[in-house]
């Protein structure tokens, strides 16, 4: 059996935050872009009934 240490435990820890912000900065990039391309599409829609 291993025995990590408070050191490596504090790591193991500091690694899995960070890995879970990546995740979350990742997931609300790909929102938002899905937001922006749906508002052109409106804009789009839109425009096409002014022409």
């Amino acid at each position: 059996m291993n025995i990590l240490t408070p050191t490596q435990l504090k790591t193991i820890a500091a690694e899995k935050t960070l890995i879970a912000r990546l995740v979350n900065i990742n997931k609300t990039k790909r929102r938002r872009a899905a937001e922006d391309q749906a508002e052109a599409k409106r804009q789009a829609v839109i425009d096409g009934v002014q022409l």
